[in-house]
């Protein structure tokens, strides 16, 4: 199981790239890239750090309990860390991940208005 990065729903090619491996371990990698998706379903990276910034942090850029608790929490963990705060984890988007959105070029528009909605 590979990460794109820019997800192939999205239009993101199958291309070395694009593709991310959370950890060597294939069973620490595929709990890392579950826990990556149930945080931030399909989004871009771009999109991802958006939902850190409005979602899981308070103004004071603490981690918002109320939003990360339970399964959120458990996810949280699991990307970015057990004493990992808001911060770190828009650091290690923006260190890993947006910089292959930004190399990206989406064949249409109508890719990045798909904000990673299920249909």
């Amino acid at each position: 199981m590979r990460h794109h990065v820019v997800p192939s729903s999205r239009g993101g090619p199958n291309e070395e790239w694009n593709l991310y491996f959370f950890h060597k371990g294939i069973e620490i990698h595929i709990e890392r890239h579950k826990a990556y998706h149930f945080l931030f379903e399909n989004h871009l990276p771009s999109e991802a750090i958006t939902d850190v910034q409005n979602k899981y942090s308070n103004k004071d850029g603490s981690l918002n309990k109320r939003r990360v608790s339970g399964n959120n929490l458990k996810a949280w963990v699991t990307v970015f860390g057990e004493n990992a705060d808001p911060k770190e984890a828009i650091d290690f988007i923006e260190r890993e991940f947006l910089p292959i959105e930004q190399k990206w070029e989406p064949k249409g528009k109508e890719v990045r208005k798909n904000r990673g909605k299920r249909r």
